[in-house]
């Protein structure tokens, strides 16, 4: 579960539950994974071929920025 919080506070409006892959997804963030390396990293822990776990990953990746979640570090 994400809990989205603006102003030093969290808003009920702004809960996000994550499936399997998207817990995945925003651990290997946190420990500053490259977006190549968590795609490996489905690949390898789900066995779905590169070009799924990409677009997968790359849209998923896209709505989390959407939100304000998360943001590029240009790295």
């Amino acid at each position: 579960m994400v809990v989205h919080v603006r102003t030093n506070v969290g808003d009920l409006n702004w809960i996000y539950t994550l499936n399997e892959v998207g817990t995945l997804i925003w651990d290997l963030l946190e420990g500053k994974c490259s977006v190549g390396q968590i795609i490996e990293a489905i690949c390898r822990d789900y066995e779905v071929a590169p070009e799924e776990a990409a677009n997968g990953t790359v849209d998923f990746l896209e709505s989390l920025e959407k939100e304000g979640l998360i943001a590029p570090t240009g790295a």
